[in-house]
């Protein structure tokens, strides 16, 4: 880096999560990798802030506080605070967390920050991110909470909820004094019913004896005491309860609760009285519309904006819901072109953001009667490979491990284009010389995709070569040859020219599953020397201790010596033998092999010191000897 200097990021590609948060009114911000990106949803401008830690853990923001708060992804992790548009950071929060944390969340109140430990603390801590202070801590049950909520009426309500509860937290103050103290709401039942606990008969006060003896609590008689007495359920009774997916505050401190299975709860937090405001029908009525109806997974993603619930679920509906008392009622609905994962509201109440799954943004303004605008589409799902676009130096391709390939631009970031292949990706490969890239699959194809116009990329060829994934492409740099590897140690060479059809010159076997392929192309001579890595161990394959060389002749392509009739692959195959690093075992060179094939009689000829086998070739196949075979040669 000192010979480089310092070198600045100029756009990052990515999605990690779902997590969206706005920084301002028109301003949105997201994790990708160790960055955060902050959209500006009018102008499609971004900027990036590096994370100073150790990757990006939880992470959360505040529009109207103008800041945001994300840990780091090592042990004994911190909290950073940054401002917003200045991104200078605020302070440092150093916890006595070991591992992780699993949820943040800001005030927009004041300046809180809560937060929960992952194993081995599973706490939940509040502080003071101004003066970086820690105002108190509490214990949890020993789960890791997946959403902290503030109340925004009241900040010394904080809900927080986990895979199977959901726990009220207020907070207690006196001068510089802070208290937090759990809450537990008892959800219904799956069904929707009231799971009834039988009263504590420890607590009851008489001296009569009944004909059947003194009465006892079932604990006692399951020889329990103490709190574990106390929460004590027999197996009978107990019941699956509801699982919270969304949380959000009224305006009248209410909180409510939607449920994977399509429930929408009340939550009253001084009372703790839990009330269903809706209960999803198991048979739908045929007057009942299907954009109305809520049923099990619509309730993903909740956010409150002017006394009306916006929710948002799998089945790709958004809702604007009105309650009124007990009674709730769908007023408005639009159709999303996927499942969403997450809703959000700017500061200001104008613009709602939906994201899904996918990576997919959208924008709509609710007020306006806007209509659903995509505002990004980033994708998800991991990176397999990145490779600049030869014939256009100003756009690079990007393909992911479910098969979307995109070109991006260099200068700005923003994809020009992309295809979905709708497969399992391994490998990729750029042309030097054409516009169309390779991809290798994990079913043992190769896909061409032509790249002339940027915008609709399109499949044009498709090959099956292997039983096993692709694992390596290789164009050798004058654009002649495609040379494919994978781990059944089969290597196939195809002509790399579009007019020829990528029609296949041949394959040849090598000593060992191929670990990495190099190309060497001299232009005087044209030809092509290829370097195989192999491995011949039967452990994983991460490192080779054969080295193979193979010589390619591109005059016989070209046409430019026709006197030749034969000599397009010659396996001049000098192995090599590497150090092996664990055993320090050498394996003896083997002789030079050379394998002739001629056109006209399509005959395979292999020549090993002084012994020829000849073989017929049907197409443009090569039925191939393994080298072992060949050197054992009688």
């Amino acid at each position: 880096m000192d010979v480089l200097g310092n070198l600045e990021v100029r756009w990052v590609q990515g999605f990690n999560n779902g997590t969206f948060r706005f920084v301002d009114k028109k301003t949105t911000c997201y994790t990708c990798g160790n960055f955060i990106v902050f959209l500006d949803m009018e102008t499609k401008s971004r900027k990036t802030l590096q994370s100073p830690g150790s990757g990006i853990g939880a992470f959360t923001a505040s529009g109207h506080r103008r800041c945001l708060a994300f840990s780091d992804l090592k042990l004994n992790p911190s909290i950073f605070v940054y401002n917003y548009p200045e991104l200078e950071q605020i302070c440092k929060l150093k916890g006595t967390t070991k591992l992780g944390y699993t949820a943040l969340a800001l005030c927009d109140t004041g300046p809180y920050l809560v937060c929960a430990s992952s194993m081995p603390d599973h706490t939940i801590s509040l502080w003071n991110w101004e003066s970086g202070i820690l105002l108190c801590s509490h214990p949890l049950l020993g789960e890791d909470v997946t959403a902290l909520v503030f109340n925004p009426m009241n900040w010394c309500q904080i809900a927080a909820v986990n895979l199977s509860s959901l726990t009220i937290w207020n907070v207690e103050k006196c001068d510089n004094y802070h208290l937090m103290k759990p809450s537990a709401i008892d959800l219904p039942a799956a069904d929707g019913s009231v799971i009834e606990c039988e009263a504590n008969l420890s607590c009851t006060l008489s001296r009569k004896l009944t004909h059947l003896g003194p009465q006892m609590p079932i604990s006692a008689i399951a020889g329990l005491s103490g709190d574990r007495a106390d929460d004590f359920v027999p197996l009978k009774q107990i019941k699956p309860k509801l699982c919270s997916s969304a949380l959000c505050w009224s305006t009248s401190s209410d909180l409510y609760v939607g449920s994977k299975e399509g429930f929408l709860l009340c939550v009253n937090p001084d009372t703790l009285l839990v009330s269903v405001l809706y209960k999803p029908q198991t048979e739908l009525n045929p007057t009942d519309e299907s954009r109305t109806a809520l049923q099990e997974g619509s309730f993903q993603s909740l956010v409150l904006q002017d006394c009306n619930i916006f929710a948002a679920g799998m089945e790709g509906i958004l809702r604007n819901i009105q309650i009124k008392g007990n009674k709730l009622e769908v007023v408005q609905t639009w159709a999303l072109d996927e499942a969403a994962s997450s809703i959000c509201f700017s500061p200001d109440g104008e613009t709602l953001l939906i994201v899904s799954n996918t990576g997919c943004v959208y924008r709509l303004k609710p007020l306006l009667n806007d209509n659903i605008v995509k505002v990004l589409d980033v994708l998800c799902g991991d990176f397999v490979a990145v490779a600049p676009l030869y014939t256009d130096r100003s756009i690079c391709l990007s393909v992911r491990e479910a098969g979307d390939v995109q070109l991006w631009a260099l200068d700005d970031g923003l994809c020009m284009g992309s295809i979905s292949l709708q497969i399992h990706v391994t490998s990729m490969a750029c042309c030097p010389i054409a516009q169309y890239v390779v991809v290798g699959t994990a079913t043992g194809d190769v896909l061409f995709v032509e790249m002339t116009t940027k915008q609709k990329p399109r499949l044009v060829h498709r090959v099956h070569l292997y039983r096993v994934p692709v694992d390596h492409l290789v164009f050798d740099q004058g654009g002649n040859f495609l040379i494919t590897g994978a781990s059944d140690s089969r290597m196939f060479v195809l002509n790399a020219r579009p007019s020829k059809g990528f029609e296949i010159i041949g394959w040849i076997e090598a000593p060992g599953a191929i670990v990495n392929l190099s190309t060497q192309y001299h232009t005087e001579s044209k030809q092509v020397k290829v370097l195989v890595l192999c491995s011949k161990t039967e452990r994983e394959i991460n490192e080779g201790n054969v080295l193979l060389l193979m010589m390619l002749f591109v005059q016989e392509l070209t046409g430019i010596r026709k006197t030749q009739k034969h000599t397009i692959i010659e396996a001049g195959m000098q192995k090599a033998s590497l150090k092996n690093r664990r055993t320090n075992d050498r394996h003896s060179n083997i002789p030079a092999l050379i394998m002739l094939f001629h056109f006209q009689t399509r005959q395979v000829v292999w020549m090993s010191m002084a012994v020829c086998v000849k073989m017929s070739c049907t197409a443009a196949y090569m039925r191939s000897l393994t080298l072992s075979a060949l050197v054992s040669w009688p």
